[in-house]
């Protein structure tokens, strides 16, 4: 049975270092809805330049959750905690897009999540 989640708050997952997709991965594959928003950058050494996806918010991902059933999310290995946030400023994070080709856009929708 997947968990319903339409109607439970978002909440901010606080992740162990490189650990974002995996969680993520994870979290999708119990049935809820999460958020991992990332940006395009260009990174230069001294013999390429390469695009990279990098996490908007490093060490954390976004995710509905029933906060009297989070064990199961806790229980996840990389998650360390939880907080919930600001729900119609994840809301318009997310409608700015999953692939995160415009930064800036996604820079501001972040402010609103402080």
């Amino acid at each position: 049975m997947e968990p319903r989640v339409d109607h439970w708050p978002w909440f901010a997952i606080h992740v162990r270092s490189k650990q974002g997709r995996i969680v993520s991965h994870t979290l999708r594959g119990q049935g809820y809805e999460e958020f991992l928003p990332f940006l395009k950058v260009t990174r230069t050494w001294s013999d390429r330049t390469k695009q990279l996806e990098e996490p908007l918010f490093p060490g954390y991902l976004f995710c509905r959750l029933n906060f009297e059933e989070r064990l199961p999310v806790m229980k996840i290995p990389g998650v360390v905690l939880h907080r919930r946030i600001r729900q119609r400023a994840v809301s318009r994070l997310a409608a700015g897009g999953r692939s995160g080709s415009d930064g800036g856009a996604l820079r501001v929708a972040a402010i609103a999540l402080v």
